[in-house]
């Protein structure tokens, strides 16, 4: 993996899964939780296992009506690069 990754997924618990077996996994990645159909409904986040934070925010009852989520990593990513785009994202948003 060289180049940077972004991952679009139902935000559901199979889809959650499937995020073990990616290669972003265990890396730092950032991640965006959102409502397509609710306008300007989104959770801006950072982790280094992705799989684990989903499934914790699929357990939040706060985090119900978000129905979509994106990872976004590169295997070159540390965790201040990754805190340094949540926060920028954040920012804009």
């Amino acid at each position: 993996m060289n180049e940077l990754v972004f991952e679009k997924r139902e935000f559901t618990s199979d889809h959650v899964n499937v995020v073990k077996a990616l290669h972003l996994n265990n890396y730092p990645i950032v991640y965006i939780l959102y409502n397509e159909k609710k306008k300007p409904t989104a959770y801006i986040g950072q982790t280094v296992q992705a799989a684990r934070r989903l499934k914790n925010h699929i357990d939040d009852k706060k985090r119900k009506n978000l129905n979509r989520f994106i990872l976004i990593g590169h295997e070159k990513f540390h965790q201040s690069a990754t805190y340094n785009i949540e926060s920028n994202l954040i920012n804009y948003l």
